[in-house]
């Protein structure tokens, strides 16, 4: 404390001996020694190395089977490789509607059976975002019957090759429109896989009926 009391007269009268300079220059040290480090002021104390930052790519397990929603902007695969006429059945249950490919074989018996067979061509998609989906687009026409719903549907999938489009249905008209978008949204980033393997992915074995085991089938026999 009588060091405090020296070092602190001395400060206020500015001389000091040469041992008092050497005390006040060993406080000053100590002063600065605890002053508390912000551990962010250097980061490379912190640094690992030789650790390399891991690198890789997207891949897809699955993708949805779907219609676009009326609230996204999407678009469709303009390459006509990627995207598919055949038939699918659609099957509801409760508040759910699911999807199924019916493979060429088993079309008689289902439609036979009383399956809600529809006549699509499956359309490669993908959000603003970068999520791919597969669309089941009704194809106008394919029962011998005019839908509006169908043929304007296919309207706004060819508009949606070349722009981002938002699928919108005017109720009044019996109608789907196109709503464009305005500022440029860049390029779709397409899944990077052939078409085939995107069917796999989006229908796979529970939703590709193929043999009278299947458990659509056998619901429909009054089997199951």
């Amino acid at each position: 404390m009588a060091t405090d009391r020296k070092l602190t007269a001395v400060a206020a009268n500015g001389q000091a001996t040469e041992e008092e300079a050497f005390l006040l220059q060993e406080a000053h040290h100590l002063l600065v020694e605890e002053e508390p480090t912000n551990p962010f002021d250097d980061l490379q104390a912190m640094a690992v190395e030789g650790v390399d930052m891991l690198q890789g790519e997207t891949v897809l397990f699955t993708i949805a089977v779907r219609a676009p929603r009326a609230d996204e902007f999407f678009r469709v695969h303009p390459d006509p490789a990627y995207s598919l006429p055949t038939i699918t059945l659609e099957h509801e249950e409760g508040m759910t509607r699911e999807e199924y490919l019916v493979l060429p074989k088993m079309r008689p018996a289902a439609e036979a059976l009383g399956g809600k067979l529809r006549y699509v061509r499956i359309f490669t998609c993908v959000t603003r975002f970068g999520v791919p989906f597969l669309w089941p687009a009704p194809i106008p026409g394919a029962n011998g019957n005019k839908n509006a719903w169908h043929e304007t549907g296919m309207m706004v999938a060819e508009k949606a090759k070349k722009k981002w489009v938002r699928r919108i249905s005017n109720k009044r008209a019996g109608t789907y429109e196109a709503f464009i978008a305005e500022k440029d949204m860049g390029d779709p980033q397409w899944p990077a896989m052939p078409f085939n393997k995107l069917l796999e992915l989006g229908f796979g074995k529970d939703r590709t009926i193929g043999d009278t085991g299947h458990a659509i089938i056998r619901q429909l026999n009054g089997e199951d």
